[in-house]
């Protein structure tokens, strides 16, 4: 062999012995961080309770499945059992219900990154299983309960990847609670107060439209009616400490039957409370701490706009722009009824002529066809 060709095969083991020590280095250099972006959690996840509230962070181990996974429990003398449970960070939020196995009722929020959460063993629901909403961290999904295979309220928490890997070591509020470790975790999720992510269309349901509302102190009271089933539906929406659980009420009575009333501590609204009412009158209302409104005593007509009748002022007939009884009198450009100058004092009747007191009893339609008002009283 000649010389010019004796250096090839030496050169040739060197060079993979060179390429394969550098594919040995790179193997067992730690990988960079936005390899794998999904992987690394990024979503930053608030409490799932409201703001202040302190309970357990349990990520108990062995046995625990899946592992990893936060058991959240009492602390002190704080009962953690109905407490409202809130997304850790926002989202899309898929409910589901397993019965009395499993997860029992459960909700999976699906995270920006990829990345999700679950709340497990709820006893409450934000939506019906198979139901789906779009959600700010702060927003309630549920409330705590014991269901499915639970033995005792508290709330099953999960964090997991896009491949539904579940990380091991959750951080909540700036607290790790690594495998094994047990952690009292106060809340700051929603202590900013906000606005409140739901509107009383969303809370009633698809086809519900505002027909009537009242103002709280905190808050609004809203009467919807869904025109292709003729349900009525009330719902009472906070404006400002949303999101920190307080005294709320909404409900609805159509008349001639009993009331239905959905009250107790919320963080973003009471209700929604719904009857099927068909063109009768419905006494509705609500209630945000001490603040309280209940309307006219005659009711609404359900389905319509307002109407007004004295001497009710908050009576409503919905479905129909505004009417009101009025005395007898000329449409001011406002659309108010002017008052006529006061009436002299008729003289008596002549001997055998019946004497007949003028009326004072005028409706001035808005718009539409005037129709008398449900429940009201005339004036004569």
């Amino acid at each position: 062999m000649s010389m010019t060709g004796r250096p090839a095969r030496p050169i040739a083991v060197a060079s993979a012995t060179l390429a394969l020590s550098v594919a040995l280095a790179a193997a067992l250099l730690p990988q960079a961080a936005a390899a794998d972006p999904v992987e690394a959690l990024a979503t930053s996840h608030k409490s799932p309770f409201a703001c202040g509230k302190t309970f357990n962070a349990n990520n108990w181990s062995p046995g625990h499945r899946p592992s990893g996974s936060i058991d959240w429990q009492d602390y002190g003398g704080d009962d953690i059992n109905g407490e409202a449970v809130l997304a850790t960070a926002a989202g899309t939020a898929y409910f589901y219900d397993e019965g009395n196995t499993s997860y029992g009722k459960w909700v999976e929020v699906r995270h920006g990154d990829g990345s999700r959460t679950r709340y497990a063993h709820l006893a409450t629901m934000a939506r019906a299983a198979g139901g789906s909403m779009s959600v700010g961290q702060g927003t309630s999904i549920g409330t705590v309960g014991s269901t499915g295979g639970s033995t005792a309220p508290h709330l099953h928490y999960e964090q997991r990847t896009s491949t539904g890997t579940v990380d091991t070591s959750p951080t909540v509020d700036g607290v790790t609670v690594s495998l094994g470790q047990k952690k009292a975790v106060t809340s700051t999720n929603a202590c900013g107060g906000g606005t409140n992510p739901y509107t009383p269309e969303e809370v009633c349901g698809s086809g519900y439209a505002v027909i009537d509302s009242a103002a709280l102190t905190g808050g609004r009271v809203y009467l919807l009616y869904n025109s292709g089933n003729g349900n009525n539906c009330v719902a009472t929406i906070k404006t400002s400490n949303v999101g920190s659980p307080s005294s709320m009420s909404a409900f609805l009575e159509p008349q001639g039957e009993s009331r239905t009333t959905n009250a107790g501590s919320f963080s973003y609204y009471a209700g929604p409370v719904t009857r099927s009412a068909p063109g009768q009158c419905v006494k509705w209302g609500g209630s945000i701490g001490s603040s309280t409104y209940t309307s006219c005593p005659d009711g609404a007509l359900s389905g319509r706009s307002p109407v007004r009748t004295e001497p009710c002022p908050d009576g409503a007939l919905s479905g129909r722009s505004p009417v009101r009884t009025e005395p007898t009198g000329r449409r001011r450009p406002g659309g108010e009824a002017r008052r006529p100058p006061q009436e002299p004092v008729p003289a008596a009747p002549a001997e055998g002529v019946r004497w007949r007191r003028p009326s004072f009893r005028h409706v001035w339609p808005l718009r539409g066809q005037g129709k008398p008002l449900c429940g009201g009283r005339r004036r004569l």
